[in-house]
């Protein structure tokens, strides 16, 4: 389970006759002798400000798992009130879950009390780390029902014991906050960016479960090298390095982020034609520029409230046919009402400039996150700047189930982790922009990416010169389960790149959530070692070990769509050139059509098991044999309520629909002769960056 610094429920009181109010030590102090039972007791949850843990259920859990108490969803002001009645005869100890659903990824906080006298409970991500230290699993999800089953010991005592172990953690941040003395369970406070809040502001409490006994933990200072990383299992865990107050949020940082989300809503909520000066099409869209944003409550987003000072990533603000360019949403009808919100702050660029991280909810429920760089104005408000980069760029810690489904090849479907890399691939007067880009990792190592004209990204290339189609960077990979033979994936897929020599678990711990990655562009023409630009990448969340990504369920194709879609696959003695176990992208039966992932008579044509992150992205790989074989890749977004989709093919960059790639001619959208596929995949993206992949390769292996 992963927790966030900046989405907390700020408090739980648990009052019979006494109000909430402050705490003193680090927990609770009172004899448990295990029938310890409540009178009537109220629990308030509160956050006056800042950003609450918004939507969640809040519930009270006693020692023999029954639930006493609940209260939700949780509003925008954080409150929420339970009563815990004295016929509930509730026993020591309780724990208090906070919980909510974002993008189908369950989030939880937890806290806790190893008596039941009338206290006021913190219930954040520092309690929830308590949580997990207290857990025998290392998962402080698990703890309510660890407590029932009698595994967990939670009492006074060794929620103390944990609560100093913690606090020992976090000395150097709670030094630099000014709260060195703060209650981290009980006792409340103001969610206004000060004091304890401001702690909560930057720190970053990653646990992510390894084993049914163990969790990995990093504890973090966001925008700094300020890191500590241990198991649950740890029984003194290193403590932060020495902190800077100069490096933390300004005070009050999250009441300007919330402030800056709700000026994007007001724009938003805007009708299309009061939000940009341009006229509407029939389809309810506009195309423009900068200066077609007209209303002053969308101008006030961007700094100095001007949009054309707004660059990030190569795109400017506007809009084109093709539904290009940065707050393309403000010229589409389809964007209205869509709100923003869960702002949270990321860290602080070298010029002052912050990234901050935020999710938006359209009309239809469907929620998307992001990250933009914002600038304090003159009047002391947040508004969007972009990093001002010239060149699209980032990086994603990535996962993949990688399946080969047809040619009896299914037992060497393997996990792997690593690091996507994410270059757009571009032409500039009609040929491909850039000559390479040159990727240093936050451990010096260096990686190139190249151009080709089959592919939107730039990639790895391979072993024999030709550009592959993956800008994946393998560090680890296992089996699913024993393979048919000795070999291992880079010995069969000579065209992925893998880190050599793989990364060990430990390796993999080490690195750090906020990895810093240097983009250098060298542009068309320039093979020399003088980049053009240099761009630098932060992740938010470092790749799983392969232990952690067992632990995870993956979005998966249902056994109707891969018994239609497999059995057209290429035999095993193929014509043409295509590879055996590829799939004709045209049919004389159908004629030339887009990719159609859908099951015949309708259905689903993927599950996404519970738990899973639901895919938004649907790619499809190919192979195109013409004059010789040009690799493809085609992507479609899709809303994480979608089970089929439909991809359409287009000219290869630089090209056109003329017999020189797979699109049919005089067929928009549509597959020609000779295109065939090779590999599906489903993408998710949770809510830190992190990618989930199921990825269908039909291609016959090299397996000698």
């Amino acid at each position: 389970m992963r927790t966030s610094s900046r989405y907390v429920l700020t408090s739980v009181c648990i009052a019979a006759l006494t109000a909430c109010g402050g705490g003193g030590g680090s927990g609770s102090s009172a004899p448990d002798n295990g029938s310890n039972t409540a009178k009537d007791a109220t629990v308030q949850t509160f956050n006056i400000g800042g950003a609450a843990f918004t939507g969640a259920t809040v519930t009270v859990t006693d020692a023999t798992g029954k639930e006493v108490g609940t209260c939700g969803p949780v509003k925008d002001d954080g409150k929420c009130d339970i009563t815990i009645p004295a016929s509930a005869n509730a026993k020591a100890p309780l724990i208090i879950v906070a919980s909510r659903t974002v993008n189908g990824e369950a989030e939880r906080l937890v806290s806790m009390l190893g008596d039941v006298t009338s206290t006021e409970v913190k219930v954040t991500p520092i309690t929830t780390l308590i949580a997990a230290l207290l857990s025998p699993s290392g998962n402080p999800g698990n703890l309510a029902s660890e407590v029932a089953g009698g595994t967990a010991v939670v009492t006074p005592a060794a929620i103390q014991a944990q609560a100093d172990k913690v606090q020992t953690i976090l000395a150097p941040l709670l030094e630099a906050a000014g709260v060195k003395n703060e209650n981290p369970l009980a006792g409340g406070f103001v969610p206004d960016g000060t004091g304890y809040d401001r702690l909560l502001d930057a720190l970053l409490v990653t646990i992510t479960p390894a084993s049914a006994t163990a969790s990995n933990i990093e504890v973090a200072v966001r925008g700094t090298d300020k890191v500590s990383t241990f198991t649950s299992q740890d029984s003194a865990p290193p403590a932060l390095q020495a902190v800077d107050t100069a490096t933390l949020p300004k005070e009050g940082m999250s009441l300007k982020i919330t402030a800056f989300l709700k000026q994007m809503t007001d724009c938003y909520a805007l009708p299309i034609d009061q939000r940009v000066s341009v006229p509407v099409n029939n389809n309810g869209n506009a195309t423009g520029d900068a200066s077609a944003v007209s209303a002053p409550a969308c101008k006030a987003v961007f700094s100095g409230e001007d949009p054309v000072a707004y660059l990030s990533n190569g795109s400017r603000v506007g809009r084109d046919a093709s539904n290009n360019g940065s707050f393309a949403g403000m010229f589409r009808t389809g964007a209205t009402r869509v709100k923003f919100d869960m702002g949270a702050y990321e860290f602080t660029r070298a010029n002052g400039d912050l990234v901050i991280s935020y999710r938006n909810v359209d009309t239809q429920g469907v929620e998307a996150f992001d990250q933009i760089v914002v600038r304090e104005d003159n009047d002391g408000k947040l508004r969007a700047i972009g990093n001002q980069y010239q060149y699209s760029g980032g990086v994603n810690a990535y996962h993949q189930l990688r399946m080969f489904p047809t040619l009896n090849q299914l037992g060497y479907s393997y996990y792997s982790t690593g690091y996507s890399l994410n270059v757009n691939n571009e032409t500039e007067a009609g040929q491909l922009k850039f000559d390479r880009v040159e990727v240093s990792a936050p451990d010096g190592t260096t990686l190139t990416l190249w151009p080709d004209v089959g592919y939107t990204s730039l990639n790895f290339k391979r072993a024999d010169g030709r550009v592959s189609g993956t800008s994946f960077l393998r560090l680890a990979t296992s089996y699913m389960a024993t393979p048919p033979s000795s070999l291992q994936p880079q010995d069969f897929e000579p065209s992925m790149k893998f880190a050599k020599p793989a990364f060990t678990e430990e390796q993999l711990t080490q690195a750090t959530t906020q990895g810093v990655w240097t983009f250098r562009y060298f542009l068309r023409g320039n093979t020399g070692s003088t980049s053009d630009a240099t761009q630098t990448y932060r992740t938010r969340a470092r790749a799983l070990t392969l232990s952690e990504l067992k632990q995870k369920s993956f979005a998966e194709l249902s056994n109707q769509f891969k018994t239609e879609a497999f059995a057209d696959a290429v035999p095993d003695l193929p014509g043409n050139g295509a590879k055996a176990g590829t799939l004709p992208m045209y049919s004389a039966a159908d004629g030339p059509q887009p990719a159609l992932i859908t099951v015949d008579g309708g259905g689903d044509a993927w599950t996404v098991p519970t738990s899973a992150m639901p895919p938004t992205r649907v790619t499809l790989f190919g192979s195109w044999f013409g004059n010789t074989r040009t690799g493809f890749n085609h992507t479609t977004r899709v809303a994480p309520t979608a089970r089929t989709a439909t991809i359409t093919c287009t000219p290869f960059i630089g090209g056109s629909s003329n017999g020189t790639d797979p699109c049919a001619a005089g067929s928009a959208g549509a597959y020609g002769q000779n295109a065939y596929a090779t590999d599906l995949q489903l993408n998710g993206t949770a809510k830190d960056g992190r990618v989930f992949s199921s990825h269908y390769a039909t291609y016959k292996l090299i397996l000698n």
